[in-house]
């Protein structure tokens, strides 16, 4: 019928909605100096966490494997949808309390998405119901893995911080995320490294 379909970045999306002063759901207002939520099912972050004994990570989604930008856009309206992250390293560390940071690979957008709370401690699971059309990779869809219960504190999948725009920033230079990590779903993150990103944020 002629119709072509294009995938188009978010870095795009963002200039066009900027140029026609269109508002995400998500996106933070000032009024009157005080800075509110446009959508009021979005759980703010206490991002002055002050380490303490919680630990932090990067959760790496890769979105060949699972369309992760998908189901965060879906996560607004039902956050829900994700609440579980397979982990295969660091399965002893990971605690209740401590805090995901998600590191989306997989193509010119890679950044982080997303921050969550962990809920509860490894253990064998199911993939949430509501997560299954978003898997690419079949295999990893069928079968019970080791994996943390979480959910969102702040979604940032309108506004990510992408990697091109946060590697050369002082603190950030030795992010493990920038380098190879395929196979891999944990990495951890410095006290001083979640500092600057809290800033970020």
């Amino acid at each position: 019928m002629g119709i072509e379909c294009k995938e188009l970045g978010l870095s795009y999306v963002q200039e066009i909605a900027k140029k026609y002063n269109y508002r995400f759901l998500d996106e933070k207002i000032v009024i009157n100096e005080k800075v509110i939520l446009n959508q009021n099912k979005i759980e703010s972050l206490n991002i002055d966490n002050d380490y303490h004994s919680n630990k932090i990570w990067f959760f790496h989604g890769n979105k060949n494997r699972f369309k992760v930008i998908e189901a965060l856009s879906d996560s607004l309206s039902d956050p829900g949808i994700i609440d579980s992250w397979r982990v295969r390293e660091f399965k002893e560390q990971i605690k209740k309390g401590d805090i995901a940071i998600l590191w989306v690979s997989g193509g010119n957008d890679r950044g982080i998405y997303a921050i969550f709370e962990i809920t509860a401690e490894p253990k064998l699971m199911s993939i949430n119901p509501k997560a299954e059309k978003y898997w690419v990779d079949q295999e990893l869809k069928k079968n019970s893995m080791l994996r943390v219960s979480l959910k969102i504190n702040q979604n940032l999948v309108n506004k990510p911080l992408l990697k091109t725009k946060i590697e050369n920033i002082n603190g950030l230079e030795k992010l493990k995320v920038f380098g190879v990590i395929r196979g891999r779903t944990v990495l951890d993150v410095s006290k001083s490294e979640w500092e600057v990103i809290k800033k970020l944020i």
